[in-house]
């Protein structure tokens, strides 16, 4: 299984993962053979890539279920959009949602979010939200949070940005810079966020303080109050890790994103001087930032899959080479565990 881009698609290939659509309903299951109309529908709904190989190598147990992800992601839309137009929100669904989420992790602390569909601002601003949300449960677990506390933070998570809504979304949608007063306003989205939220009765306070605190950092360089330490709540410590992670990791229209390794290496380096020391540890311990299924390549330039993921080193896995430094595939397959071969290091992520 890896990832193709959709422009990269051909007709008869298989599906190994389903795709769903933004309201969450089942597009393309898995195992559909892919035709050319499939695929132009694909690129009209805006989805970037898809899931393609063997279904019977789609690490399911890796991945957050594709279902929870796409109920997640239009529950998500859902909210934003009521909170967008001044309507009600169904907390009730976002609080299931939640609990979902939380059963996922804590049956599998490695699971990674799975492949969201990035359209536009929306859709970006719903699958992320939906990412952070997974990350934040796994880094809450890692720090001993019980499951009431997990399922709070996961809530806090999924709104973590629900005060954009409040901003001109050709403020937010815009791909070049931002003026001063622009970004002012932009800045103000924590307390829009937790305005709304308290108007809410459904929604603790310790939800709402995620929405208002999660861009505050601990030396106090954040806004919107320039809180320090333990002045930001500890959801709120978490959040602004995992917010950060998912947006260097993240391909905007405006940029490419990093590399997992190389976006978990600019968080340790912010340990302590904008992040919580104890919420970067966790973050460190508990993400896969090469998990399996994801084809990388090593600095030999060979090309693979990985296929094993070691507890006690997860950045070096075992990859299955599959295509050699000049491009011609590697017959059979062979495997390679990166924990005894020192001098080869992963590259990065390919999407073909």
């Amino acid at each position: 299984m890896h990832i193709v881009r959709v422009d990269k698609l051909k007709p008869g290939m298989r599906l190994a993962r389903p795709v769903f659509s933004p309201d969450g309903g089942l597009l393309l299951a898995t195992g559909v053979v892919l035709q050319e109309s499939y695929i132009r529908r694909l690129a009209q709904l805006g989805y970037l890539a898809v899931y393609i190989g063997d279904p019977e190598e789609s690490y399911e147990g890796e991945v957050l279920a594709p279902e929870i992800q796409a109920k997640a992601t239009a529950a998500v839309a859902k909210a934003f959009s009521a909170a967008r137009l001044g309507a009600t929100i169904d907390f009730g669904q976002l609080k299931d949602v939640a609990a979902a989420i939380v059963e996922e992790v804590v049956k599998n602390r490695d699971i990674v979010p799975g492949l969201g569909s990035i359209m536009s601002f929306d859709s970006y601003t719903f699958s992320h939200s939906v990412n952070v949300c997974v990350m934040s449960v796994s880094v809450g677990l890692a720090m001993g949070l019980n499951i009431p506390m997990a399922n709070e933070l996961a809530m806090g998570a999924l709104l973590h940005d629900i005060g954009k809504v409040l901003v001109g979304p050709d403020i937010i949608q815009s791909p070049t810079g931002l003026t001063a007063a622009e970004w002012e306003e932009v800045k103000r989205h924590p307390e829009y966020g937790f305005d709304l939220l308290r108007r809410n009765h459904q929604v603790s306070a310790r939800v709402a303080h995620v929405a208002y605190q999660h861009h505050e950092r601990i030396k106090g360089q954040g806004y919107p109050r320039k809180l320090r330490g333990d002045e930001i709540h500890l959801f709120a410590r978490i959040v602004a890790v995992t917010d950060s992670y998912d947006a260097m990791t993240a391909d905007r229209v405006y940029r490419s994103g990093r590399q997992p390794f190389d976006a978990l290496q600019v968080i340790r380096s912010l340990k302590g001087i904008e992040y919580d020391p104890e919420v970067v540890d966790a973050l460190l311990a508990s993400t896969v930032p090469y998990p399996l299924g994801a084809m990388v390549q090593l600095s030999s330039g060979e090309i693979g899959t990985v296929v094993e993921v070691c507890t006690e080193n997860k950045k070096r896995p075992v990859v299955r080479l599959q295509y050699a430094p000049d491009g011609n595939q590697i017959s059979p397959p062979r495997e390679i565990d990166l924990r005894r071969e020192p001098r080869l290091e992963i590259l990065g992520l390919v999407i073909a």
